[in-house]
């Protein structure tokens, strides 16, 4: 199977053009990032420069413990939130696109055509994994090249740190895009799918505070990131090694 073969090539321009014409997926791949990546991430950055320490301190009671690193609190929010922000905007952006492009299809039976196609399941799996990665791209890239252009502006980053946090995003791409495609081969349905696919934030969740409040900065961002992809990885060898055109449109 070559990536660049024919029927990749016709499978990824079917893929596209189905997931520009579901309405859906275009309102949720594109109001989720703008709301995680612009609207939170700039109100949560506005209270952080607002309030000093003692008052960030009295606001949660964990709070102190995780300040107890950091000389101001802006920098709780550079290592912590805002990374935080970015790589649940990864994880769940290409989850909306894939579920659309596998279980949406299924449900409508038009999945059944490819089986009278000369392309194997591995084609179909690689134009579905492009697609997703093309969407999800076009969509946060200038999301986040907004956000961390602002944050260079205000001297809240580094170039080194917009670095770090696209390899964290990345990262987190990878991990949802392969997560995804083992959930949505095992759901049924859009609903049981959307339902599995939430569990998918748990490795970000997980991973963000233990490596970013344990581990030296750039450290503990190219751990995140390595870890992330690293899940997304093993997810999509299981994927491709298990799937085939009878679970596939089970």
């Amino acid at each position: 199977m070559n990536p660049a073969s024919n029927e990749v090539r016709s499978l990824l321009w079917k893929e596209l053009r189905q997931l520009r014409r579901s309405r859906g997926a275009l309102a949720s791949t594109t109001l989720l990032p703008i709301f995680m990546l612009l609207v939170v991430p700039f109100m949560q950055l506005a209270a952080f420069r607002s309030m000093d320490t003692a008052q960030i301190a009295a606001a949660n009671p964990t709070n102190q413990a995780m300040l107890a690193r950091f000389e101001r609190p802006i920098d709780l929010y550079t290592t912590l939130i805002l990374p935080l922000f970015v790589a649940l905007t990864g994880v769940i952006v290409p989850a909306v696109a894939t579920s659309y492009a596998v279980v949406t299809e299924r449900e409508r039976r038009s999945l059944d055509l490819l089986m009278a196609l000369p392309v194997a399941v591995a084609d179909v799996l690689v134009a579905k994994v492009v697609s997703v990665m093309v969407v999800a791209f076009a969509v946060v890239l200038p999301l986040f090249t907004i956000n961390m252009g602002v944050m260079l502006a205000l001297g809240v980053l580094e170039p080194l740190r917009v670095i770090l946090h696209l390899m964290v995003l990345l990262g987190a791409f990878t991990c949802s895009i392969g997560v995804n495609f083992v959930v949505t081969i095992v759901a049924r349905d859009f609903r049981t799918a959307n339902n599995l696919s939430g569990l998918q934030v748990l490795p970000a969740v997980a991973l963000t505070p233990a490596l970013l409040l344990t581990l030296p900065t750039v450290l503990g961002f190219l751990a995140l990131a390595s870890a992330l992809a690293a899940v997304g990885l093993v997810a999509l060898f299981i994927a491709w090694r298990w799937i085939s055109f009878e679970r596939y449109l089970a």
